[in-house]
């Protein structure tokens, strides 16, 4: 699974739309699709802002649980 992919997978999780995600990230929906499909990769610095408001660490992006 790529880190795309668990992003979407912990954000089904917790219950959130794209749009409630990103609403709560200061970003546009737009961009955490393109995360989520792949097209654009995400920092570091933004993965750990995704990973803080899913309640998961960022080892879990790579690793999974």
């Amino acid at each position: 699974m790529d880190i795309g992919s668990r992003i979407r997978f912990y954000r089904d999780l917790r219950g959130l739309s794209q749009r409630q995600l990103a609403c709560r990230l200061h970003m546009a929906a737009s961009q955490l699709s393109r995360y989520e499909t792949g097209r654009t990769e995400p920092t570091l610095a933004v993965l750990a802002r995704i990973a803080r408001a899913l309640k998961v660490s960022v080892s879990d992006f790579f690793f999974g649980r």
